[in-house]
């Protein structure tokens, strides 16, 4: 199993938790991922598949396409009217989604996982594990109660006191796809309380929709279930490498900007 590996998907905040999408283990789909905010409407284009993540989306005029390898820890930023790309290596890309195919810190560097034994957390069949790793000279060890058949962790203790604690709310219509609804409750430091509502399309294993108390609303819409080419996620052939400073770079998406 993996865990932490994201709904990141780096389209600058306009994804929904590209938590979920940078290790989607449902059936590969397109879809308009959409972020409403108070100062206006986010959107972009995106392609999913086990493996990578494309998205596309326009910034002052120029087509900027996003290629996410997450397996590899890679990104690619292609600049279509340059015909020139960026490639990027990062460390991680966190997800809190997990994986049956082994231990949920498999990927994690430096992390060790401890299976503790199996609970049932707000009526969810779960699997109980430790995680430990060094920071900065000190232990530090986290708990998490992770769903294997939705592969999603339920119920998580973080070593600076935070809580993060999902209730299935029951199941829901949207999309026209079946989804189910949750509530995830985080518990801060301080311990004030936050409450977001999520929709978990089980056929995609991911959140299709987020709801914030602020206003904020993230979601995918215009979903189409279908195998997608291969040349969507590689680099045509008469593009040239180039370092940031020398390619045309998309700047920061502002709110209401980015279109289809």
């Amino acid at each position: 199993m993996r865990l932490f590996k994201q709904f990141c998907l780096v389209m600058l905040g306009a994804l929904m938790m590209t938590n979920a999408l940078a290790e989607n283990k449902g059936k590969p789909f397109s879809a308009m991922a959409v972020q409403l905010t108070p100062q206006g409407a986010i959107q972009t284009r995106v392609f999913i598949t086990a493996h990578a993540i494309r998205n596309e989306y326009e910034q002052d005029g120029n087509k900027v396409i996003e290629i996410i390898y997450p397996d590899e820890q890679k990104r690619v930023l292609l600049f279509p009217a340059d015909k020139a790309f960026i490639e990027q290596h990062a460390p991680n890309y966190p997800d809190r989604r997990v994986s049956v195919e082994d231990s949920p810190c498999a990927k994690l560097q430096g992390t060790l996982c401890k299976k503790l034994g199996n609970e049932v957390i707000n009526d969810i069949e779960t699997e109980k594990w430790e995680f430990s790793r060094v920071d900065k000279g000190r232990p530090v060890h986290t708990l998490h109660w992770i769903d294997p058949v939705r592969e999603l962790p339920i119920r998580e203790f973080f070593a600076d006191g935070t809580v993060v604690e999902m209730s299935l709310l029951g199941n829901d219509t949207l999309e026209k796809r079946d989804v189910e609804k949750w509530r995830m409750q985080v518990i801060g430091t301080n311990r004030q309380r936050a409450q977001f509502l999520q929709w978990y399309d089980p056929e995609l294993k991911l959140v299709i929709r987020e709801e914030h108390p602020d206003g904020y609303v993230r979601e995918l819409r215009d979903i189409k279930v279908a195998r997608l080419k291969d040349s969507l996620f590689t680099i045509p052939k008469d593009y040239v490498r180039r370092t940031g400073k020398t390619v045309r770079q998309a700047p920061a998406i502002k709110p209401g900007t980015a279109k289809k």
